[in-house]
């Protein structure tokens, strides 16, 4: 599946209105404890859709499915305010009536590795048709800042290693998501206590 100009610029479109819409509930719903919520978004790269579906042992064709082609990623200031973003995201989600739900994924209680912390949803956008599809696949990632940055680094360190020093730089992540994970618990109880 390749997106051509006119389906990416599309998409580009439905994401900027979903991250402004998103944003005003998400502003209106949470309270303010810290920085306030902020939505990154992409549209997903031909090059990162053709090593998806070659990891998945696919072809690239006009109707193969990618469940994030359209990908959210929403920041929130720390850990005791993600089962509200988690809530409102999914009641938007249901109400809008552009989006089935088909998938949640908790990686904050069952952590895939350990740089990484974030509850994924995953959804069908049911309108808005990419090549012909009814459906497109859309991931929101709903994680903390320091989260978010440790995902940042730890990408760059560990999968596009640039030294000979990859365990040092390995044994210093590990350090690092300790240190991240006594900050995004110190920050949610302090305002826990507010």
């Amino acid at each position: 599946m390749m997106l051509d100009t006119t389906q990416r610029a599309s998409l580009e479109e439905a994401a900027r209105h979903v991250q402004a819409e998103l944003l005003r509930v998400l502003e209106a719903t949470l309270p303010r404890e810290g920085v306030e919520p902020q939505i990154i978004w992409r549209v997903k790269s031909d090059a990162s859709i053709q090593r998806k579906l070659a990891m998945r042992g696919e072809i690239a064709t006009a109707d193969a499915f990618i469940n994030d082609l359209l990908g959210f990623r929403i920041i929130v200031s720390h850990t005791g305010l993600l089962t509200g973003a988690v809530t409102t995201v999914r009641r938007w989600l249901v109400t809008r009536g552009r989006f089935h739900l088909t998938n949640e994924r908790d990686y904050f209680s069952d952590p895939r590795t350990p740089f990484y912390r974030s509850i994924h949803i995953d959804a069908l956008l049911t309108e808005g048709m990419v090549d012909g599809r009814a459906k497109a696949g859309v991931e929101f990632q709903i994680t903390t800042y320091m989260q978010n940055y440790l995902a940042a680094i730890s990408h760059d360190l560990r999968y596009e290693p640039r030294s000979s020093h990859h365990l040092v730089e390995t044994r210093l992540l590990d350090e690092i998501v300790r240190n991240v994970e006594t900050v995004d618990a110190a920050v949610a109880a302090a305002f826990s206590k507010r």
